[in-house]
């Protein structure tokens, strides 16, 4: 193709092609993105008429219709930062999966193996329906019972942990460190949103100073980033015994706030016996 493309007639030929094909394309594409949007935004309103208070939702929703429509990006946020921790070939644990969306589309390229797990039977049957990957296996179980042995390089808690209740917290985060690698890493997501009357919050956090306490009383070092999305705070957070494990440097880093430069030096590791 390279030979044929630099004859100067061949290159004419295609690029009345181009001309041709390629507007009509763009013209068609755009239209059923168009419909797209449509049929989630009707998606979206009848789930919350019929179910306002969903315990996981399709994030579909927010790629189809709320990113392009009202430029709600920060469900990409999660996705993004906790792939930082995430090296090549790494094996992955994601608890509270949900619909499979972020297994499927960050974690699964770049793991060599994803175990994704839930409670709920509906989001694990959309995960496995919509969302399959040949090195993702979706389970259904609670994470207060039992994790998956591993061990693993990365656990994901994303979007969940205030479900549970500060007591049930600290005993899932200690089964969760057992089951991670000695330099392993703990990412994920939570948020503050005071006027939220979400049902299945258990546990309120006060501020981001609260969850890396919550996370420092298992783990040796910890960084906890803030962005805003309207009146929510958004927080990922990062935990590990091993500092140059972290994406980020120690402590929590307020909207706006500078990013210390990260130390290469690891400190000694050290493995909690929860």
């Amino acid at each position: 193709m390279r030979r044929l493309r630099a004859r100067p007639l061949v290159a004419r030929r295609l690029s009345g092609l181009h001309d041709v094909l390629v507007p009509p394309l763009r013209t068609a594409n755009a239209l059923l993105r168009r419909i797209s949007a449509a049929g989630h935004r009707l998606q979206y309103r009848v789930e919350g008429f019929l179910r306002p208070a969903a315990e996981w939702f399709d994030h579909e929703v927010d790629v189809q219709w709320q990113w392009p429509a009202m430029g709600r990006s920060s469900f990409l946020e999660r996705g993004v930062l906790s792939a930082l921790a995430i090296r090549p070939g790494n094996e992955v644990l994601e608890l509270c999966c949900g619909d499979g969306f972020y297994a499927s589309r960050f974690y699964a390229a770049r793991a060599s193996r994803v175990v994704a797990i839930d409670l709920n039977e509906s989001a694990i049957s959309h995960a496995r329906r919509h969302h399959a990957r040949a090195n993702i296996e979706y389970r259904l179980g609670d994470i207060r019972d039992e994790l998956p042995a591993g061990p693993f390089d990365n656990v994901i808690w994303d979007s969940a942990i205030h479900h549970f209740t500060l007591a049930e917290a600290a005993i899932v985060l200690a089964s969760l460190h057992r089951c991670l690698r000695d330099d392993g890493v703990l990412s994920g997501f939570a948020d503050i949103e005071p006027d939220s009357r979400y049902p299945y919050v258990h546990m309120e956090l006060r501020d981001a100073s609260a969850l890396a306490d919550l996370l420092a009383a298992e783990f040796a070092h910890v960084a906890v980033v803030e962005t805003l999305d309207g009146e929510r705070q958004n927080l990922y957070f990062f935990a590990s015994d091993v500092r140059a494990r972290l994406p980020f440097a120690e402590g929590v880093r307020a909207p706006g706030a500078p990013v210390p430069a990260q130390s290469p030096e690891p400190a000694p590791s050290r493995f909690s016996a929860g």
